[in-house]
């Protein structure tokens, strides 16, 4: 899954961090140079879970759907 964030440095990262570790995550990853801070997350978990988990960091993460790579997500 993808998420539009709005995390903009590593301290933003390191404050969503140990909500995200709550979560039955396999991997994640952030490209914070990206326009949209794009967070990629692998794991056992559904879109409403990682949302929330970044709402409780005091941040907002929102799915981006769209056509990638032949395949819609």
């Amino acid at each position: 899954m993808k998420f539009k964030t709005n995390l903009t440095c590593n301290g933003c990262v390191s404050k969503v961090q140990p909500h995200l570790e709550k979560l039955n995550i396999k991997s994640w990853d952030i490209d914070l140079q990206s326009k949209e801070s794009i967070v990629s997350v692998e794991g056992d978990v559904d879109e409403q879970e990682v949302k929330k988990a970044f709402e409780a960091a005091g941040y907002k993460a929102e799915p981006k759907k769209g056509f990638l790579g032949g395949i819609f997500s």
